[in-house]
């Protein structure tokens, strides 16, 4: 950290860093020319509270000097002008050509599939097998491919069974 700079941070409690839209937020944050506050500016910890529980805490630090020009007339922005509107939708619908609101659309996509794929966990305990599935692929007598998708929870009889009714084995 250098002297003066007043560090800016992004923090989550009890959630994964690749379930935060923090981490969304970060992700924009670098790629548009904010820095973090130097090599450890990442922080995942989780603690032992008294009652025996645990309480993880997930942190990304910025520098506060930091400041990113759009291009739009505006003028440089601060890294809390940056995230209040990566986070207000309300500002973002409102200029849907800013690059700001750009991110903030990619970001909040990015961050519903990432969750969408934790919740769908990839195992037939979940409900959804086809998820996740193991290929087999066979080039056929025109020389094109076919492809054959077995679902992971299946055991080894049931994918000899699917893959003997599809023609991929005998």
């Amino acid at each position: 950290m250098v002297e003066g700079d007043t560090p800016r941070i992004l923090q989550d409690e009890d959630t994964p860093p690749l379930l935060s839209y923090n981490t969304q937020i970060a992700a924009a944050a670098l790629s548009c020319g904010f820095g973090l506050i130097g090599e450890k500016a990442f922080l995942d910890s989780t603690e032992l509270l008294d009652d025996g529980a645990q309480r993880r805490e997930v942190s990304w630090v910025f520098s506060g000097k930091d400041k990113v020009d759009f291009g739009d007339g505006e003028g440089p922005i601060t890294f809390n002008t940056f995230t209040i509107r990566m986070r207000d939708t309300d500002w973002c619908e409102a200029n849907p050509g800013h690059p700001v609101a750009k991110m903030a659309a990619q970001a909040r996509k990015a961050w519903q599939l990432l969750n969408k794929l934790a919740l769908k966990a990839p195992s037939a305990e979940f409900g959804d097998p086809l998820y996740r599935s193991q290929l087999f692929r066979r080039e056929e007598a025109d020389g094109s491919i076919s492809k054959a998708l077995v679902p992971l929870h299946y055991d080894e009889e049931e994918k000899r069974e699917l893959l003997k009714e599809l023609g991929y084995i005998q």
